[in-house]
């Protein structure tokens, strides 16, 4: 039988909206009461100097989030090679990044995603007007997105999602 594992990704990088950072904070106490466990597997969210346009780049905090969501791919990647269900819980929808990536790899692109948000999260480096990337993690998860996009292997069929 499989456990779940709780990671903790508390980031607000792609959004920065104050609280995207706090829900894992708010949740952990319930989850360990619910799931009869303690939940201490954080991702480091840290993240030294991070700049909002680095490079005269247009995106928003384009380094911190994927430097993030690296970490957040291999703690989600180490969870399924230990048998576990990776549950993440954190912050804003760029997490999905780190996570849907590492499923993709581990189950050698084999998945199917059901993705349930207000907006399709879909928009790419060329169409987003925001310049958030909590707006983006689908186009990446497809592969719609520049090399510096790139995490892991595989890409999600357009039709798995």
């Amino acid at each position: 039988m499989k456990n779940v594992e709780v990671i903790g990704m508390p980031m607000k990088y792609g959004c920065m909206v104050n609280g995207a950072d706090l829900a894992y904070q708010y949740l952990k106490d319930s989850l360990e009461k619910i799931l009869h466990m303690t939940c201490n597997n954080i991702v480091d969210v840290s993240f030294k100097n991070p700049e909002m346009h680095k490079n005269d780049n247009k995106l928003k905090y384009l380094e911190p989030v994927m430097e993030i969501n690296k970490r957040l791919y291999k703690k989600a990647y180490n969870s399924l090679q230990n048998n576990n269900i990776p549950l993440i819980v954190g912050g804003d929808h760029s997490q999905a990044i780190g996570s849907i990536k590492a499923a993709l790899d581990y189950y050698k692109g084999d998945v199917s995603v059901i993705y349930v948000d207000k907006h399709a999260d879909i928009h790419n480096e060329k169409t987003t007007p925001s310049w958030n990337i909590h707006g983006m993690p689908l186009s990446v998860c497809i592969g719609r997105c520049d090399h510096r996009f790139d995490i892991g292997t595989y890409n999600l069929r357009p039709e798995n999602l």
